[in-house]
This record gives structure tokens, sequence and C-alpha cells, in this order.
């Protein structure tokens, strides 16, 4: 407009306003170098075409990767991260503006999380009839940040494995049977790897002195007849002189004898 008030034509424009940012993010460390997302969307007021989601080194300062979500979906997962790095996760409101087709996004709001420990192998280097002895080769750095824990199946107690040497010894084992153990990586921010399972056998027992009531259970001298199924015992401790001969893991040896090497647990 001029002095006099004498006015051209008006020149038109459109803007919007940001949208609200969502709300309640939460980031936790899932699976194998992932993290899972969730939040909740802006109130209602809001058209919300989708969500913008940036993750960041843990400085802060570089992207590393980006995301988008339609909405209404409220969570996602980004995976093939790092293992047991810290990221900062930007998330954002996003609508799309009618005329031009730009994403209009709110400001963000900041999260941050660490992804788990990766598994680590584990081998078996040592066992006997009772005891097993596994290797793995704990993570370097900081060595007090983790702490290593080996699980036996069908036992409740958990055995903490040696973090400076990575030896785990499991004993008071069964001779001559399946172990199945899985070792488990933790982090002071008590985030855990997956299990590393192994599979191995302990030995069969040594032969022992039948003669001996300590060893009694473990060792037996069976009459052979091996067109009979039934066996009688030639020990005078046993409770019953009869057995039968698929009750026990027998090994066939020298001078017409078997040798049984699992402990009876079945009489007749």
């Amino acid at each position: 407009c001029a002095r006099d008030n004498d006015c051209g034509l008006p020149a038109n424009a459109t803007a919007s306003t940001l949208p609200e940012d969502p709300t309640d993010l939460h980031v936790d460390a899932t699976e194998r170098e992932q993290l899972s997302f969730g939040w909740r969307r802006p109130s209602k007021r809001n058209i919300i075409d989708g969500y913008q989601l940036t993750l960041y080194d843990r400085s802060g300062m570089k992207s590393l990767k980006e995301e988008d979500i339609i909405a209404p979906q409220h969570q996602t997962i980004l995976s093939g991260l790092y293992q047991h790095y810290t990221y900062n996760v930007n998330l954002r409101a996003c609508f799309r503006e009618a005329k031009t087709g730009t994403n209009i996004c709110s400001k963000g709001i900041y999260a941050s999380a660490t992804t788990n420990p990766n598994p680590l192998p584990l081998t078996i280097a040592e066992r006997t009839a009772s005891s097993m002895v596994y290797h793995f080769s704990p993570y370097g750095g900081y060595r007090e940040h983790f702490n290593y824990t080996l699980r036996v199946r069908g036992r409740k107690d958990e055995v903490v494995c040696d973090a400076t040497k990575g030896r785990c010894q499991v004993t008071g084992l069964p001779a001559n049977s399946k172990i199945e153990a899985s070792l488990v990586v933790c982090c002071k921010h008590k985030l855990c790897s997956l299990p590393s399972d192994q599979v191995g056998f302990t030995k069969p027992l040594g032969e022992f002195d039948c003669a001996d009531p300590s060893t009694i259970l473990y060792c037996i001298l069976l009459n052979v007849n091996l067109a009979d199924e039934m066996y009688s015992v030639r020990n005078a401790w046993l409770p019953h002189n009869i057995i039968r001969r698929q009750d026990f893991n027998v090994d066939e040896s020298v001078d017409g004898k078997l040798m049984v090497r699992q402990p009876v647990v079945n009489f007749h």
C-alpha cells in the first residue's frame, strides 16, 4: 500500500504449522543386532501421514540410517546394526503437504539404546565321565563390563565362567550322557546375547573293581548267555540277582563277560 492507502492486489501464500511430536518413544534391544521401536501418535487433532525415524551414531552427529513409517503403524524394527553399540534416535511425526507433496515434520523426540552383545562360539575343550570343560573367546577391552554364564539343560544352577581364561567347567554330570549347554553373554546394562548352544557327551565310566561296594552301581559283571534274555548277577550286594540286559548300556568285553557302563536304574 502507498501512504495514502492506495493498495495493490494481494499476494497469497499458504503455510502449515508443524505437527506435534509423537510421545512415549521406547527403544529396546531385541534378538541379534536389532533395535525395536514403539511410540504413541500425537493427539487426534494432528493430521499424520507417517513418521520419520533417523538413527545416529553415539555422538548424535552422524546420521547412519533413516526409515519412513506409514501411519497408523506405531512400531518398527531396525536390523543389521553393530553389536553392543549405543545409538541415538530421532522420531518425527509428518504429514504430506497437498500442493507441493513435501513432508512437513515435527522437530522430533530423542532416545538412545544399546544393542545386545553377539553370541560367542562355544567349544568343548575337555570331557570326563562326570565333567565338561568349555572354551570361548571373551570380548576384548573392558572385560569387567561382561559376564559369561553357562546353562546346562536339565539343571537349575548356572555356571559362572572365567572371563579371563574364557573357560567354563561343569561337574557332577552323569556318565556317557548327552549334555546340552548354552553360553550367554551379558553386560553391565543387563543386555544379553542369544545363547550359544553346544551339544556333547560325557565319557563312559572306566572299569572299576566290582568287589568295591562304592562302585558297585557302576560296574556289574553279568553271566553271558547270548541265547537268553535274562542274566544272573555275580554280586551279592545287589538287591536282586536277576536283571534284563536291555536295562543297561553294556559293552561286550573279553573273557565272556559284559561290562555295564551306566548307573543301575532298574532292577527286576
